[in-house]
């Protein structure tokens, strides 16, 4: 943004910096789709408030409980049924790759003391299964023909039979020369919950907690070869203090805390 490198954007989760910092970009992928209140985006010269980064200043303001309950609920649904055929498949008389993808969610928010405290909550799942190329290499003929006969080993031998034939017999010597679509599964939820109370017309308390977890998977391109798993998890909390001394002088007390992990799985065979 503001022809900036994405590494040199600011994204603000109720005030609070949610930047990963080992890749300085957004922290996570926080499913808030009806949780979000007020989002902003400024990609000239930011205020004093705003401006650490170079490029945009992306800010979210996730939602309120009021004296009304009310909320919300949702789902996004694609499947292989309601897809249309892309050109290529027309057009090699093939079939549809198959695709399962689920995005649903609930809010909720209310009064817990009238005129003073209230609450509200969001919980967005997110469920995918898809074709995705993977792609390794597998012994050729001319691999298998530089061991002499009586030089190869009997147990390499039998493991032959187990790999494939090249897919693409016109890639360089070294290249990965197959490639197979497997099926990817990514399973993912955030929840957020958030308090208000309200001490007086003079003085506010926000408290929001808020959590993204999810679980990729991708096998290997050959049966025997075991696929990647990635299972992130991110936090996001902030306490927020405000005082307001008159209509034109207030204060602002804000404690956040955000986190990120990446946990890595390989299922190897052996």
């Amino acid at each position: 943004m503001a022809g900036a490198r994405s590494q040199s954007n600011v994204f603000l989760l109720d005030g609070v910096s949610i930047i990963d910092t080992q890749i300085n970009s957004a922290l996570g992928n926080f499913r808030l789709t009806d949780a979000v209140q007020e989002f902003a985006v400024q990609t000239s010269v930011a205020t004093a408030e705003f401006g650490r980064g170079t490029g945009g200043q992306v800010s979210i303001v996730t939602k309120s409980g009021s004296n009304q309950f009310h909320g919300s609920a949702f789902e996004y649904l694609r499947n292989s049924v309601l897809d249309a055929a892309d050109f290529f498949t027309n057009k090699n008389h093939g079939t549809k790759n198959p695709l399962h993808r689920n995005q649903y969610g609930a809010t909720v928010g209310g009064p817990v003391l009238k005129d003073k405290m209230f609450f509200f909550g969001s919980y967005e799942g997110f469920r995918q299964i898809a074709p995705t190329v993977s792609s390794t290499r597998v012994p050729t003929d001319a691999d298998i023909a530089l061991v002499p006969v009586n030089q190869r080993d009997p147990i390499s031998v039998a493991l032959l039979k187990y790999w494939p034939a090249p897919t693409n017999t016109a890639a360089p010597l070294g290249s990965n020369n197959f490639i197979a679509n497997v099926g990817s599964t990514t399973f993912d939820w955030t929840g957020l919950a958030k308090v208000d109370y309200k001490f007086s017309e003079k003085d506010h308390l926000t408290a929001r907690w808020a959590e993204y977890s999810g679980t990729t998977f991708t096998p290997g391109a050959l049966p025997m070869l075991g696929g990647n798993g990635n299972l992130p998890v991110s936090h996001s909390d902030v306490v927020d203090y405000t005082h307001t001394f008159s209509p034109r002088l207030m204060n602002e007390l804000r404690l956040g805390f955000s986190r990120n992990q990446t946990f890595i799985t390989v299922q190897d065979s052996g």
